[in-house]
C-alpha cells in the first residue's frame, strides 16, 4: 500500500474494499511508485475462486504492466492539445472537410473562421450548405468547380475567394 501513488490510494483501496465485500472482485488501474524513483502504471484484476470440493475461498489476481501505454496516451493527449494549440491560434482558417458522394461536410473549423464570417465554428459543422452562402457570389461556381476538379483528381485545393462576412463586407 505504500508503494501505490498517493493519489491512488483511495480509489484502489475502494476498488479493493467493495471486491472483498461483494466477493466479485476488482478491475482497477494504478500506479506504484517504483524504488528507482519512476511510476509504474498497472491494471489489478481479481477474483475469488472457491474449491468445490474443500470450500477453500482464495483471491487470484493479475497485475498487468500499463506503462507502455498509458505513457503513449499521455504523449498523445499532449501532442493533440499543442497541435489544438497551434490550430486556434494560426491567423488563418483551419478546417476539416469531408467529401463523399454528393455530401460535403465541414467536420471542423477553428475559432478564427468566426473572424473572418461573423459565423461561430459550430454552426459550419452543423450545416454542410452553409458555405456556399458565404462565398461570394460571383466566385461560387468558380470555388465549385475547382472542387470538384480538385476531388476528381485527388488533388489539394488551392484557389482564392471571397467570402461574405455578416456585417456586408467582402473578406479575401
Amino acid at each position: 500500500f505504500r508503494m501505490l501513488h498517493p493519489d491512488d490510494r483511495v480509489p484502489a483501496h475502494a476498488a479493493w474494499s467493495a471486491g472483498w465485500a461483494s466477493g466479485e472482485g476488482w478491475t482497477v488501474e494504478y500506479r506504484f511508485l517504483h524504488p528507482a524513483g519512476h511510476e509504474v502504471w498497472v491494471r489489478d484484476e481479481a477474483s475469488l475462486v472457491i474449491d468445490p470440493t474443500t470450500g477453500l475461498q482464495t483471491w487470484q489476481g493479475v497485475l498487468i504492466d500499463l506503462t507502455s501505454e498509458k505513457s503513449a496516451e499521455h504523449d498523445l493527449r499532449r501532442s493533440e492539445q499543442r497541435y489544438r494549440a497551434l490550430v486556434e491560434q494560426v491567423p488563418a482558417v483551419v478546417y476539416l472537410d469531408r467529401y463523399g458522394e454528393g455530401d460535403h461536410r465541414t467536420t471542423f473549423s477553428s475559432p478564427r473562421v468566426e473572424e473572418l464570417t461573423g459565423i461561430a465554428p459550430e454552426r459550419w459543422t452543423a450545416d454542410p450548405d452553409l458555405w456556399q452562402s458565404v462565398i461570394h457570389p460571383d466566385d461560387l461556381v468558380r470555388v465549385r468547380d475547382e472542387m470538384t476538379a480538385c476531388i476528381e483528381q485527388e488533388r489539394t485545393l488551392d484557389i482564392e475567394y471571397r467570402w461574405r462576412h455578416t456585417d456586408g463586407r467582402d473578406v479575401w
